[in-house]
């Protein structure tokens, strides 16, 4: 069996909850953020359908190939602005073997021990795009 790690991320927003939390849910604001450096989300290949049970849905591009990486999530629970807790599914074609829970606290897993590295430099970088976008935004 393969060894499993977990990610965990901690960053301060400087920022309301409403507006991160926000972040996650807002397609315009998704684009903006999600991907990490090298990479862009097209705008057109977001859906979110914000409820228990609803698909968070995107589709990462690699700038200098163009190959395009989707990634799957369903919303397993929710309490805004409090929790969002996403499940996605194994991306094998790029090494992610396992189904993964991303709670927005932030803690991602199970990765490999090839792949954690990878995926916690995301996360920050993600975090760190971010924060710069709820940073820029007018408090509500």
């Amino acid at each position: 069996m393969t060894e499993q790690r977990q990610v965990q991320v901690e960053y301060t927003f400087e920022a309301p909850r409403e507006l991160v939390f926000a972040a996650w849910m807002d397609p315009d604001q998704v684009a903006q953020w999600w991907a990490p450096q090298g990479f862009d989300v097209r705008r057109d290949t977001i859906e979110i359908d914000q409820r228990v049970g609803g698909r968070h849905v995107l589709c990462m591009v690699q700038r200098a190939s163009g190959v395009e990486f989707w990634v799957h999530n369903e919303i397993v629970e929710l309490n805004e602005p409090e929790l969002l807790v996403l499940r996605g599914e194994a991306m094998p074609e790029v090494g992610l073997e396992f189904e993964t829970v991303t709670r927005v606290e932030l803690t991602s897993g199970p990765y490999t021990p090839e792949m954690a590295p990878n995926a916690e430099a995301g996360w920050r970088n993600g975090a760190e795009q971010l924060a710069a976008l709820v940073k820029e935004q007018p408090s509500a």
